[in-house]
């Protein structure tokens, strides 16, 4: 756990274990497996960019940024933030090597 107060950190801490097996306790160093806990603080950071105005849920990503792995498919210039937090964008749940819209956007 890390607290950061304006831009500096104040408190840094390690809890828990790495295997549940050994026991081996976590280290402040390697990775950490955060699944998808990251999720809903990219949603809240989203979240607040839009109350602020830097961004417009309702805006085509690709006026944000490019995604050249998709670029070959004209209905991704009309995925929206608010696709890609509601998971109705059209894209798989899962990364391949091939990109590709399987579902109807905003289903």
């Amino acid at each position: 756990m890390t607290i950061i107060k304006k831009g500096e950190v104040s408190y840094y801490a390690t809890y828990g274990v790495q295997n549940t097996y050994s026991q081996e306790k976590v280290g402040t160093t390697g990775p950490f497996e955060a699944a998808s806990i990251t999720k809903p603080v990219f949603t809240f950071v989203v979240a607040r960019l839009a109350e602020r105005g830097v961004i417009d849920l309702d805006k085509p990503m690709c006026q944000y940024l490019s995604f050249q792995a998709i670029e070959y498919d004209d209905k991704y210039k009309k995925i929206t933030a608010r696709h890609v937090l509601s998971h109705t964008s059209g894209f798989t749940n899962w990364y391949s090597d091939k990109v590709e819209l399987i579902f109807e956007l905003g289903t």
